[in-house]
């Protein structure tokens, strides 16, 4: 074992040992950063439902039933009216509400 430690010794130059030094500093010095996590977790109100409930709804309708759903939509929403391009953010809100090709408008 002390010939693989005396090894490792000789083998390790000032260039060497300043890159290994800078980059333990660097990994350090970003540890020790403060992380702000601003996002915030929507608060969503499940309803208790039961399979037989759920397979007897359509599609559409579970979608605009789930609460979860609703709160991304609403997020989208609010994301898609952001933008500032007036014409760019209306062109968006009528993709949302009619989300159908128009290839052939093009």
């Amino acid at each position: 074992m002390n010939n693989l430690f005396d090894k490792a010794i000789l083998d390790c130059n000032r260039r060497e040992f300043f890159r290994l030094s800078v980059g333990a500093a660097a990994a350090l010095t970003l540890a020790a950063l403060p992380i702000d996590v601003s996002a915030q977790v929507p608060e969503i109100k499940a309803v208790k439902r039961s399979l037989d409930d759920c397979l007897a709804m359509e599609p559409v309708k579970m979608a605009a039933q789930s609460a979860v759903i609703i709160s991304a939509w609403d997020f989208i929403l609010k994301t898609v009216n952001q933008i500032q391009d007036i014409t760019l953010r209306h062109a968006v809100v009528e993709l949302l509400q009619n989300p159908a090709p128009r290839l052939m408008e093009l």
